[in-house]
């Protein structure tokens, strides 16, 4: 085989692995979450109706979507199953029930899901002035995250981010430094 072969064939098996390898990078790693018939993969039953309630309260439906109209407490689920390690997993599942433990004690011992509308209202109210700007406590820090968690994956849903943000999925020219205003009353989505 002359020299000048052997390196055409060399180049090609080289670019053509090379190839297959980038080609698994591309791969989409999506998955689908049923909104309707959804059972938690990480949270207990508890937990789950304690962040399905929490991300309603804090995000209602009025004339925008609700938390869990677009699947908020789902994705918060799917998202902490899939990312975090099982040491992660079991700190996160205790600090989310001295979470739930503190608003029990807040509510008088009853769940946040067996309270009206209104007394919901005044326990997460009560409960976010105490936490709001503190990280004395690990429940402060758990009530901060989980809330935080909650309006970043509200915001980052495709219904929110598409109708109730600013979204232009080809940007154009970038302007940094523009007023709320300018960019139409709506903060971008990307």
């Amino acid at each position: 085989m002359k020299r000048r072969k052997l390196i055409k064939l060399s180049a090609f098996v080289v670019s053509g692995s090379a190839l297959g390898l980038l080609s698994n990078g591309c791969k989409s790693d999506t998955v689908s979450i049923d909104l309707d018939d959804y059972k938690p993969s990480f949270l207990s039953k508890d937990q789950y109706s304690y962040i399905q309630t929490f991300a309603e309260t804090l995000l209602p439906e009025t004339d925008t979507p609700g938390a869990t109209s677009v699947g908020v407490p789902q994705i918060y689920d799917t998202i902490l199953n899939n990312i975090l390690t099982d040491e992660q997993k079991k700190t996160d599942a205790s600090q989310l029930q001295v979470l739930m433990d503190a608003v029990s004690a807040q509510s008088g011992g009853k769940a946040i899901s067996s309270l009206s509308d209104d007394e919901r209202l005044k326990v997460i109210t009560s409960i976010d002035r105490s936490y709001a700007n503190s990280s004395d406590s690990a429940t402060a820090k758990t009530y901060n995250t989980v809330k935080n968690r909650i309006i970043q994956y509200y915001l980052n849903t495709e219904e929110v981010g598409t109708k109730l943000l600013n979204y232009l999925p080809v940007p154009g020219e970038y302007k940094a430094c523009i007023t709320l205003e300018e960019a139409g009353g709506k903060a971008w989505t990307i």
